[in-house]
């Protein structure tokens, strides 16, 4: 463990080039992850550490919420439904009726993708929000 003082004893402590190295601040609870790419650019993230107690809760884990298949497919049906009644609506309706259901087709449309990116996103590591600082 490399012990430093504070934010500042972490900036200024020398690394070599492509080289990553934790650094342990002795005035308070953080580590500083300090890296020097092949350039000589430092870069560094702050970690805060505290200590969990058994009276602690742990923080609770949100799962996103994912559509099923047949819920796709029913969305995809209902837009392939109102597709069709556009078209053979054409000869009666106005022009405004017709651009309100064009919106309406876009609308179902982007909910489709967004559901089918959700689908095709499921099981990749999500970023942590978790860090504070520069990286």
């Amino acid at each position: 463990m490399i012990w430093v003082q504070g934010e500042s004893g972490a900036k200024s402590y020398v690394l070599p080039n492509n080289t990553t190295v934790p650094l342990w601040d002795s005035e308070t609870q953080t580590i500083y992850i300090k890296t020097v790419d092949q350039n000589g650019k430092p870069s560094m993230t702050i970690l805060d550490y505290v200590e969990r107690t058994e009276e602690t809760d742990k923080p609770e884990v949100v799962l996103p919420e994912y559509a099923t298949k047949e819920q796709i497919d029913s969305l995809s049906n209902q837009f392939v439904g109102i597709s069709d009644k556009l078209n053979s609506m054409k000869e009666f309706a106005t022009k405004d009726q017709l651009d309100e259901l064009n919106n309406h087709i876009n609308d179902l449309g982007g909910q489709i993708e967004e559901i089918e990116n959700r689908i095709t996103s499921f099981g990749k590591p999500q970023s942590s929000n978790n860090r504070r600082g520069n990286k």
